[in-house]
């Protein structure tokens, strides 16, 4: 009897110390687990961002009121969960639909200083330099990074480092590889074995994008054929090229401005009445929006799609 007590005793001694091993080790693990979220997800300041200039801007804590001249960064910082921090941008911002709400200071032409003083940022964002100098002259933390003109792969890295400026990198690398993941998706339904479609893209006025333009490299990833192919950047092409060049589509804010046109009236997309207009201005803001733009213009060529 008394070495079955012993046993017993034994045997629950033995069983609760292993119950306490393990929830020792379920709570270290977790509490690795935490901390490991917390350090992906913890900017570490100060931090140093690049910029277009090929110098470097030392921003030493994160920055809560943020004044943001460029559509796709105020998108990004939308998207990432940061939007809040927005506290000015240009007038020409269209997305997300709070956006419409945030103090206008400026449109691509000009800016008013003033309001952005009035302000008190921790950082002023701009896409190209015009303005820096003003800007620095009032004291005023300036990050210029020139907008993307080619390689929308680089949005995701856009998507990155304002992940790392605001401290919230998890929802970052969520959002880049989310991208990313788009489009692979995209580059997995096209055939580029078969004949390419050639396509017109007309901005307004015959003025288009050539092959070295973020257009251009979607044009490719489509497997569509630029008529403008042998020019460089944007350029208004002769009507006489566009109808020598022949497309079978082209995309237009203007329609009119083909069918109504004897000229044009044998150009294959008039004949079969492939003349379309894009609903959608995701294509013309590389940022998060940028693959929907390009399922948007591959339903229109692909009637599968």
């Amino acid at each position: 009897m008394k070495n079955n007590l012993i046993t017993t005793m034994m045997f629950l001694i033995v069983a609760l110390s292993i119950t306490v091993a393990c929830n020792s080790s379920n709570t270290d693990s977790n509490q690795l687990n935490s901390n490991q979220n917390q350090k992906n997800d913890t900017t570490k300041y100060p931090i140093d961002i690049l910029d277009s200039n090929g110098e470097n801007v030392r921003i030493y804590e994160k920055p809560e009121k943020i004044i943001v001249l460029d559509s796709a960064a105020v998108e990004i910082l939308f998207a990432i969960g940061q939007g809040d921090k927005i506290v000015g941008t240009h007038s020409f911002v269209t997305h997300p639909e709070e956006a419409k709400q945030i103090p206008k200071v400026g449109d691509a032409f000009s800016i008013n200083i003033e309001k952005i003083i009035e302000q008190e940022p921790d950082l002023v964002y701009i896409f190209f330099n015009k303005f820096a100098e003003d800007l620095n002259k009032n004291q005023l933390k300036v990050l210029y990074i020139k907008t993307l003109e080619n390689d929308f792969s680089n949005i995701s890295d856009q998507i990155l480092m304002w992940g790392k400026i605001t401290g919230n990198q998890d929802s970052a690398i969520q959002l880049s590889e989310k991208f990313q993941d788009q489009i692979e998706n995209i580059q997995s339904k096209i055939n580029y074995q078969s004949e390419s479609p050639k396509i017109f893209i007309d901005t307004t006025d015959l003025w288009t994008s050539g092959p070295n333009t973020l257009m251009g490299e979607v044009l490719e990833l489509l497997n569509l054929s630029n008529i403008a192919h042998d020019i460089s950047g944007y350029a208004q092409l002769n009507p006489e090229i566009i109808i020598e060049r022949n497309p079978d589509f082209i995309i237009t804010p203007n329609p009119s401005t083909f069918k109504n046109n004897p000229a044009f009236q044998e150009i294959s997309a008039v004949k079969n009445n492939k003349i379309f207009t894009l609903q959608s201005d995701a294509l013309s803001v590389p940022g998060p929006r940028f693959p929907e733009g390009i399922n948007e213009l591959a339903s229109l060529i692909y009637p599968d799609w």
